[in-house]
């Protein structure tokens, strides 16, 4: 398993090592992360993370791509959230209806890591 992030590039052979990997941050306590096979692009699963929030996307394959429903649910209050994504200073200001906390984002990544197919620990919306 390959994780991309803004600081650089991981492999993570186990679940402790992905576990460790998911808690980098940069200077704003933010990261994203990419997921996906070493020798493949899709499936991946897309984590961006602020403080103890995070966003997920679930793309399996080209133009089919899930993200994960937070809000309420998740509780995660009313409102937006603003993200970094792509780099550190690219922001995206995203409803909380789609935003979790961190560690159920944690839980999320662990199942991908172990079949990498879309997790059923959370409900997703297709986009």
């Amino acid at each position: 398993m390959v994780v991309e992030y803004f600081m650089g590039r991981k492999e993570c052979n186990t679940i402790k090592e992905l576990e460790e990997t998911l808690k980098l941050r940069n200077q704003n306590s933010a990261n994203e992360f990419i997921i996906s096979e070493k020798e493949k692009y899709y499936p991946y699963l897309a984590i961006t993370v602020r403080d103890d929030l995070a966003v997920l996307n679930y793309m399996e394959e080209e133009g089919c791509s899930y993200i994960a429903i937070g809000g309420e649910k998740a509780g995660v209050q009313e409102g937006s959230t603003l993200f970094h994504t792509c780099s550190e200073t690219d922001e995206m200001e995203m409803d909380n209806y789609y935003v979790l906390r961190f560690c159920d984002a944690q839980i999320v990544a662990k199942e991908f890591f172990e079949d990498m197919t879309l997790p059923k620990s959370v409900e997703w919306d297709r986009i």
